[in-house]
């Protein structure tokens, strides 16, 4: 004899309902080389990060790019430069942008960063670091601080958290996340030094290796903005053996 079954009365309670689950970020994976691709793609998809990939300039267009919350690009396309694709997407405050940088040379990544990157990733892409890279550029993206506000300076206005300056010139130049965290941290340091250790940790989301350079990256493209924007009188000097330090 059959087991009665029970009919249903009503909605479901509450507690007894299954949690919805979280929607997962959307990652753009730029990626020419297919060995490359499918290794990140499977460190980002066990992360839980939702990616696709597109591996030329014309793909990536073809993307719907509004859908990405982070975008992953590499700078050597078979169709041209990745610099167009991040010239595309970048200087968005709620997107971020994160070059892959292979064999492309220190001025290639530094204009990347020009655009608008957040941060460079280099081979061979431990799987603990990538995903520690996109993890802080998310909380970045997600959750800005509130409690750094604008303060003025030789008559340019310093706004990291609205990722922006606003020169002597009446122009804005745009900030990267990273770009804006490290002014955020040398304004907020009594000497107005950050030191390197702490903004690779709070800015990058890991320790900094010796070998590493990312810092450095976005330490010079900061003071190139910093320089246009003051006419020459901002700087960003580097501190021997700590970091780097806010100059007016």
């Amino acid at each position: 004899m059959g087991r009665a079954s029970t009919a249903a009365t009503g909605p479901e309670p509450a507690a007894r309902r299954p949690a919805r689950a979280q929607q997962r970020v959307r990652v753009l994976l730029v990626e020419a080389d297919p060995a490359i691709a499918a290794s990140l793609a499977g460190i980002l998809e066990n992360a839980d990060f939702d990616v696709r990939i597109a591996g030329s300039i014309a793909a990536a267009r073809a993307a719907d790019l509004d859908a990405a919350r982070i975008a992953l690009v590499d700078l050597s396309l078979p169709d041209g430069s990745g610099l167009l694709v991040l010239r595309d997407i970048a200087g968005r405050r709620d997107r971020g942008v994160i070059m892959l940088s292979t064999q492309d040379s220190e001025a290639d990544r530094a204009a990347g960063l020009e655009l608008g990157a957040d941060d460079v990733l280099t081979p061979p892409f431990p799987a603990r670091e990538t995903v520690a890279r996109l993890r802080a550029l998310l909380r970045r993206l997600e959750d800005p601080d509130p409690s750094m506000s604008s303060i003025e300076a030789a008559d340019v206005l310093l706004d990291p958290q609205r990722q922006r300056l606003l020169g002597r010139d009446g122009r804005e130049y745009r900030l990267t996340g990273a770009e804006a965290g490290l002014l955020e941290i040398m304004l907020a340091a009594p000497d107005r030094v950050a030191e390197r250790s702490l903004v690779a940790k709070r800015v990058l989301g890991y320790a900094l290796q010796p070998q590493q350079r990312g810092v450095d990256q976005f330490a010079s493209s900061l003071r190139q903005k910093l320089l246009r924007a003051s006419g020459g009188r901002i700087r960003v000097t580097a501190v021997r053996g700590r970091g780097y330090r806010l100059v007016w």
